[in-house]
Parts: structure tokens; sequence; C-alpha cells
């Protein structure tokens, strides 16, 4: 049985005792893709071209003939679409419709189309519009001038702030914009309207400290942002609660509040896979282990191994 050009790949790659993130080093190949590519599963592709973009790029690195490996791969789609399309074959039953009743069907499906229209409609205009804030959490504590607010939000939604509307988009496709900030409490409103001028209002308190009054140890907001190109998993306990697992794909983030302490597990390398911030400060977690716990004590952070 002749082999796969993923299998191909992957034994050219351990006869020469490289890793998957060595390929994916030189190749700028993601190490899912190159996962992917040498178990032959090919529909988490965008497009034929991505895959033979791929396979040549990765023929070439390992040192096998590029043109070869990619008539391969032609060869196997050929073949399982074949499967497909044989699976797929079947033998409608011999029977005759009356025009009458043909009439009479299409005439029902027409106006269940126009009820349906209809109903649909009516749901969009009755429907208030969905957003939500990511950023910043309620009762977030900060010593700066500004804080930014982030919100997601569907298409044709108009967004305001304080009464602005906000237009600007970040990287992650959420709505932006920075709020001024007085000592205190700061009430923000953020309303959504959508084109049938339905709206959803939501409102958070933001507190502002003095540059020269410490912090309180009152609320901790800790977000923890993945760094790593894969996807990862952590388990998290505030303030001594249970323990929550989360999986966090690439880029990620997760925001939380506590009063004093909060305890990580997971990869020992979690120091290379995630950036913790804590009250605008950045916290650096332990190289080397997989559970470790943050307190904030005298308006300090200690980062220490848990048990």
């Amino acid at each position: 049985m002749m082999k796969k050009s993923g299998e191909l790949l992957r034994e050219a790659r351990l006869s020469k005792n490289l890793s998957i993130h060595d390929v994916a080093e030189n190749t700028k190949i993601r190490p899912s893709y190159i996962e992917a590519i040498e178990n032959s599963d090919y529909n988490v592709f965008h497009s034929p071209t991505t895959i033979r973009g791929f396979l040549k790029n990765y023929s070439n690195y390992i040192g096998l003939n590029a043109d070869n490996v990619i008539a391969i791969y032609r060869r196997e789609i050929t073949v399982k679409n074949k499967i497909t399309e044989k699976k797929s074959v079947f033998k409608l039953p011999n029977f005759h419709i009356s025009s009458n009743i043909f009439i009479l069907f299409g005439a029902v499906i027409i106006v269940l189309a126009v009820i349906g229209f209809f109903a649909y409609q009516y749901v969009q205009v009755s429907k208030p519009p969905e957003f939500d804030i990511k950023d910043p959490i309620n009762g977030f504590v900060t010593t700066q001038d500004k804080v930014k607010i982030r919100v997601i939000s569907a298409k044709g939604v108009d967004i305001y702030v304080n009464n602005k509307n906000i237009t600007t988009i970040d990287e992650n496709g959420n709505l932006v914009t920075d709020i001024d900030l007085v000592d205190g409490s700061n009430n923000i409103l953020v309303v959504a309207i959508n084109g049938y001028k339905k709206e959803t209002r939501k409102s958070i308190t933001v507190f502002k400290n003095p540059p020269d009054s410490p912090v309180q140890n009152t609320s901790l907001n800790i977000s923890i942002r993945s760094t790593s190109s894969t996807q990862n998993t952590i388990s998290y306990s505030i303030d001594g609660n249970p323990f929550i697992d989360k999986k966090f794909n690439v880029g990620e983030t997760l925001t939380l509040s506590a009063k004093q302490k909060i305890n990580i597990s997971g990869a020992a390398n979690m120091n290379n896979l995630f950036e913790v911030t804590i009250n605008e400060t950045k916290v650096s977690l332990l190289s080397n282990t997989p559970k470790q716990q943050i307190i904030f004590q005298n308006n300090t952070f200690k980062v220490s191994t848990a048990q």
C-alpha cells in the first residue's frame, strides 16, 4: 500500500531527528498545521492551494521532492472523493406525484417561507441588541488617568460609551476607546443601538486612586493572556475556591477579580506560555513550576510554589 504524503514527511522528519517545533520554526508553518499534514487531516485548511503551499515548503525543508509529495497528495484526494461519491449514491423509489399535489406542496412551501420571513423580521425588530464589555471588569481599580474600554458586538449595532459613538476596532475585532478618569468612582455607561432603534444599556464602575495613594487591597484585577502559538489549558482557584479548568486559544485573555490570592496549576513552563498582569502590574511566573500561588500583601505581589 502506497504511503500518504503526510507519512513520507513524518518519516523524513524523524529520520533527521527533527521535532515538529524545528520544522515550524524553519518553515513558518504552525505546529498544529504540521501535525494535520502528517496525519493527512486536510479539513483544517482553508483551501487546496494553502495545503499545496505548505507541502512544498515542508518538502523543500526536509529534503524531499516537492512535486512527488504534492502528486501523492492529489492522488489521496482523488481516491477520497471517489469513495465519498460512491457512498452518496442511492436510488430514488419509483413513485408518481400528481400535478395537483405538487402545486399544493409548492403553495405550502411559499406560505411557510413568507410566514418565516415576517416572523424573523418581527424578532429582529423586537429584540434588543446584544453586546459584551470585554475590559475592564466592574470594580476595576487603577492609578492611571485613563482606562481603555473594549466592547464586542454584532454588526449593524452602534456602540456609545458615555454618549460618545466609538468606531475604532483593535486587532481582535473589539471596539475600543479611552475614557478619562477622575479621582474616586467613575461610572461608565455603554449603550448599544441597532438599526431598529432598539437599545441595550450596561454600566460599570471604575475606581481611580490618587497617584500618591496605594491601591487598596480590596480587589485584585487579574489578567491572564496566552502568549503561546498553540492551545493550552490551566486550572485556577481564586481566594481558596475550587479550581476551574480553562482552555486558552491562541492570544486569548482571561480577566478575573480576587481579594487576596490566586492559585494557578498547569504545565511546568507556564511562565513561557502565559503573561499575568495584576492591577496593571506584570507579574513574572516561576519557571519549571507547575503549581504556583500569587498573594497580594502590604501592596506587593509574592509568587511562590503552591502545594
